[in-house]
């Protein structure tokens, strides 16, 4: 992962190898903020809508194109933690 910001109600983020970059980009639209688990406790915050939106991107680095692009509406989101305990889950999953 190259990028992650979390911003009020969404997350920008870029996952790219030497070929390859995806650029997600998603928004809460209006949220409800709640308790959520945390090493058991519910000490968490979540940050949960039903009237998302997110954009999507795949390019090709090499031939410099876009191979997908695409967005969608009125999706379930929900965006987790601060962007510090984002970015340490993300790194902790990659290995």
């Amino acid at each position: 992962m190259t990028r992650l910001e979390k911003m009020d109600t969404g997350v920008s983020m870029r996952v790219e190898n030497m070929r390859y970059s995806l650029d997600i980009w998603a928004d809460s639209g209006r949220f409800v903020d709640l308790k959520s688990p945390k090493m058991g406790v519910m000490k968490g915050r979540t940050a949960e809508s039903l009237s998302g939106f997110v954009k999507v991107s795949v390019v090709d680095k090499k031939e410099k194109s876009t191979l997908f692009s695409g967005a969608s509406t009125g999706l379930g989101l929900e965006i987790m933690d601060d962007e510090d305990e984002l970015k340490k889950g993300v790194t902790s999953s990659m290995g």
